[in-house]
Formats: C-alpha cells, structure tokens, sequence
C-alpha cells in the first residue's frame, strides 16, 4: 500500500537504511510517498515539483523487496501526477538495474554529470510526458481471423477444399490491386475495389468470378473480418483523458466500422486512414499531414505499429517510436513490446 508522508519522522528507520544521516530537504514543493507492507515501510520516493517539472531525488527500496514492482509503483506517484510534464532524475552510471528501471519507464539519458557521486559519473535521464500517443491498427488493436489479411471467413469457406498456401499465393499475387496508398474514400469505392481483387483471385484458383462480389461485400460492409486483442479496450481507457489519441492506418474506409462496433472510436481524436489520402506510412506525406494538423513537435508523441520500417519512418519524422510485436519474432533498434499493457508513458 502506499502512503503520502506528510510526517517524514514516520520514515526515520528506512531512512537510516538508505544512508547515515538522511535527511531530506521539505518544502512546500515536496512529495514523499512510501510503501506499506504489513505495517512496515519497505521502499519510499522523494520528489520535488514545481509546476511542470518534477525532479526525482531519492528512490529507495529494501533489499527483501526489491524486484517486486514496488519502485516502479513509486515511480509512478510521480509519472501520473496530471501536472507534471517533465521528470529529471540521477543515477550512478554503474547501477545498472536502476537504469533499466527508468528505460522501462520512459527516462532517456540526456547527459553525464562527471564525478558526481564521490567521483563517480552521474547519467542524467528525464522523461518527457507525451501530448499525442499513435496507434496503428493491424496487429496493434486487431488481428486477422484467419491469420492472413484479405483471406476472409467467406473466402476460406469457398475455398476450403484449395490447399490455403495456393490461396495465399493469389491473394498475394493482387496485392497491387489493393494497395492502401490507393486513393479510396468511400465504401463504394472500396466495395468496386475488392470485387476487381477477389475476381482476379478467384479467376487464378479456376473459381466463379460472380463471387467476388459477395466476398468484396462482406469485407466492406460486414465486421467478421478481425478481432481486437483484450489488451485494446483496457490499454484505451486508462490513457484517453490523459493524451490525445490518434490511429494513423494503412487501410481503407471499412476500418471506421469495426472501431465503432466495438465501442472505440469516439477515444480517438482522430482516425488517419491512408486511403482517404492517396498515401501511406511508407511515405513521409501521411505522416506530415498528421503532424501539421496537430502541429506536433519533436518529442511530444509517441507512435506505435508492428512494423520496423514504418516505425523508422516515424522516428525520422520526429516521433517517438515503439515497435509491438506480439509474437515475440522481431529484431529492432528500437523499443520493442509484446502488449499493449506492456506500454509505458
């Protein structure tokens, strides 16, 4: 449990555990939160905030209780005060546990301070609180059904007795005839896309042409398509009144229809789909439209897609990136997730 100190003499045995002598400077911009277990105190934090801009000066945990996620709970007294915007804080450059503590967290490293602690470095990290968090869809909020984008429930009954790597093979085939940098604005026009993919899907497996209206229809105008992972309706609600949330997608208008059926498109301020564009994230354009429009500045978003190149692209247009992969597969240069509840900002 966690306790506001308001009387730090409560703490005066943990604190002798921390140094000889520790006595933290209070005033009225102090907060000291401790740590409760079984009517002990086991960790505290010492923070000072003024306005904005928070300064963390003493993370303490007992040795017992440590790697229990008490620290990182602390931690987050201060990460999820609504008036804090920027956290610094100082650590010897050789704790190295502490330092991954503080990555996990979201602190980058901004300089070394030299000698610091008794002749040790110091590294200086802070945290900047993100103003825009950007989600991808496929693979971020939902899967595909039957593990293949394009390959639709109806498809796969059609052509259940086609072995599916054959099926797969054509669909890929047309890709070109589905791109998402295509300019599609409406379901009308996605519906007479679909219907010149699957003819030509259908016409490589020796199947009837004419179904390819029904597939195109129930991609567009159905929802049986994708599921959204249990970690998406969580992950929303706990960040929606703290940052503006945004969806930039490589995708068609049918998009918008699974995101109100299941109850999350009004957390978004805005959804991007590529096709209303005549772009993608494999441009730099449908980036900058969203970053004009908002007028983001460097740092002050945080974008999250399943695909490296994607992310790099995003990096290069001044977000902050991180790479979900939810199958575990992946090698990156950059922060990696596996969920969303795995999401620190």
């Amino acid at each position: 449990m966690i306790e506001e100190i308001k009387d730090i003499s409560l703490l005066k045995d943990l604190f002798s555990k921390y140094k000889d002598n520790y006595d933290p400077i209070i005033n009225d911009y102090t907060k000291v939160y401790a740590y409760k277990i079984d009517n002990k105190y086991v960790s505290f934090i010492v923070a000072q905030i003024l306005y904005e801009n928070a300064e963390i000066i003493d993370v303490f945990t007992l040795e017992d209780y440590r790697r229990k996620g008490i620290a990182k709970e602390l931690m987050h007294k201060i990460i999820d005060d609504e008036q804090v915007k920027n956290i610094t804080l100082e650590v010897n450059i050789n704790n190295k546990n502490a330092i991954l503590l503080y990555n996990s967290l979201g602190f980058k490293e901004a300089t070394i301070r030299k000698g610091y602690y008794n002749g040790e470095d110091a590294l200086l990290m802070l945290k900047t609180k993100y103003k825009y968090i950007i989600f991808d869809v496929g693979k971020v909020l939902v899967g595909s059904r039957m593990g293949k984008w394009f390959l639709t429930p109806m498809l796969a009954d059609i052509t259940k007795d086609i072995d599916r790597e054959k099926v797969i093979e054509s669909l890929q085939k047309y890709y070109d005839y589905v791109r998402a940098d295509k300019l599609i604005k409406t379901l009308e026009e996605e519906y007479n896309m679909f219907i010149e993919f699957y003819s030509k899907v259908l016409e490589e497996l020796n199947l009837d042409t004419n179904l390819s209206k029904d597939i195109a229809y129930d991609k567009v105008y159905n929802t049986n398509d994708y599921f959204f992972y249990d970690d998406v309706k969580r992950t929303l609600e706990r960040l929606k009144d703290k940052y503006t949330l945004l969806i930039l997608s490589d995708n068609f208008p049918s998009i918008d229809n699974y995101l109100k059926e299941y109850g999350i498109y009004d957390m978004f301020d805005k959804v991007y789909i590529s096709s209303l564009y005549g772009t993608s994230k494999h441009e730099d354009r449908f980036f900058e439209i969203m970053i004009n429009d908002y007028n983001i500045k460097k740092g002050e978003a945080l974008f999250i897609d399943d695909g490296e190149k994607k992310i790099e692209r995003g990096f290069n247009n001044g977000l902050d990136v991180v790479l979900l992969d939810r199958e575990n597969k992946k090698e990156t240069k950059y922060k990696k997730i596996t969920n969303l509840d795995e999401l620190e900002v």
